[in-house]
């Protein structure tokens, strides 16, 4: 038996489940994992030591802006990235450099790189290059190479997630299952986001699978829902507690509002309130589990990155429309220029739409209500992005569990 291990969520959740290898191997040929970026060989600022010079490092440009100084000259502040992260930059104005280096970021996204390391806030702030030197890169580069990927083995993400969504029971693993398989390609390679959580290739096949495992340990493993949840919240607080207690010993203390866990703990708690309030709704678990497979689904054209068929992808929903002038310039990690401007939440609802429409799946009304609500609502507020408030006890869980994979996703060093 092949088993999967995996201390997740602060070793708050175990995960050991078998699988055969017969088995495992008619997942992967059903789902294949991609092959991503070798990143141990590539340029790491967090390694760089402030003064440090470094010379022609290999980037993908993500985002630029030209700003104005207090006296009115002018600088560029810029996003790079590479396999290992982002790469905070700015240049200053000499005899006109700005305007010359705005117009090859405009209309390249490769680069070489060569300049200063600096840290503000001194020790504790993110690390930057003061750039002296740019040039187009001439190299033959594949863009993988220089995206920031999981560290995880996709393989082992991919078995783990397809045995969950054989689990749950018909109709609502038959649009898992086919949902899954109409847009593996780039679900299984996604990131999650830009910067705020598993920002980096397979990050959004990371941050479902993480959601499902919260899911399973609410429904299984506590006497009911709410002991779980109950549990899981007092989790945080300690995880909370102790972020505090590091940073008192921290010689530059980060601010509250930087913090991972800042106002999560009281918010975690109103949500179990809430939901408690509900407890004589019935608790849908395979349907939940359904709703997270595609909460964050749209990310997929919400987001765009260099090396992906933006043009496929959005024949999933719009297979008549003109083509003709859509040529996003291919870069790191970024809004897709049509995407950005619709937000995942409603392309969520739409590919879960193609799914039951092109597979010919029959759901209740009613399953299909709360599937729409669960994705609408999973944000938790208006303010946050959501689409709806939160009404039926799976829209409070998913958003319960989607903010608990994200804070500690963001707690965790490792992708």
């Amino acid at each position: 038996m092949y088993k999967i291990t995996d201390n997740h969520l602060a070793n708050t959740i175990a995960i050991d489940i078998e699988v055969t290898p017969e088995k495992r191997e008619e997942i992967l040929q059903m789902f294949p994992a991609p092959e991503l970026p070798n990143r141990e060989s590539s340029f790491n600022i967090n390694e760089k030591t402030p003064g440090e010079y470094a010379e022609k490092v290999n980037v993908l440009l993500n985002s630029f802006s030209v700003e104005t100084t207090a006296n009115g000259g002018k600088w560029l502040k810029i996003e790079f990235g590479n396999n290992n992260g982002k790469i905070g930059a700015k240049m200053w104005d000499r005899n006109g450099s700005v305007e010359r280096t705005a117009e090859l970021l405009e209309q390249h996204s490769g680069f070489q790189i060569s300049g200063k390391i600096e840290q503000f806030p001194r020790e504790t702030g993110p690390k930057s290059i003061t750039v002296e030197g740019i040039q187009v890169n001439s190299e033959v580069v594949n863009p993988f190479e220089l995206l920031p990927a999981t560290e995880k083995s996709i393989e082992d993400l991919t078995v783990e997630l397809v045995t969950y969504l054989e689990e749950i029971k018909e109709p609502y693993r038959t649009v898992a299952l086919k949902g899954l398989k109409r847009y593996w390609n780039e679900f299984s390679i996604k990131p999650a986001a830009r910067g705020h959580h598993h920002a980096y290739l397979s990050g959004l096949l990371k941050h479902t699978l993480g959601l499902i495992r919260i899911t399973r340990f609410i429904r299984d493993k506590k006497a009911n829902p709410y002991d779980a949840m109950n549990y899981l919240v007092d989790v945080a607080y300690k995880e909370s507690r102790a972020e505090s207690i590091a940073n008192v010993s921290a010689e530059i203390p980060v601010r509250e509002r930087d913090m991972v866990w800042n106002g999560t703990i009281e918010h975690l708690r109103t949500v179990f309130n809430d939901i408690v309030r509900k407890k004589n709704e019935e608790i849908n678990f395979d349907l939940l589990i359904l709703a997270d497979l595609f909460h964050d689904m749209g990310k997929m054209l919400e987001y765009f990155n260099a090396a992906e068929n933006s043009v496929e992808k959005y024949k999933w929903l719009y297979p008549n429309a003109d083509f003709s002038t859509y040529n996003p310039k291919a870069s790191g990690i970024t809004m897709d220029p049509i995407g950005g401007g619709t937000g995942h939440i409603i392309f969520s609802t739409m590919l879960l739409q193609q799914v039951l429409l092109q597979e010919d799946i029959s759901l209740k009304i009613e399953d299909i209500g709360k599937l729409n609500h669960c994705i609408a609502a999973h944000h938790g507020k208006l303010e946050w992005g959501s689409a709806a408030w939160m009404e039926k006890p799976e829209a409070f869980i998913i958003h319960f569990v989607d903010m608990l994979d994200a804070r500690w996703e963001k707690a965790d060093p490792v992708k």
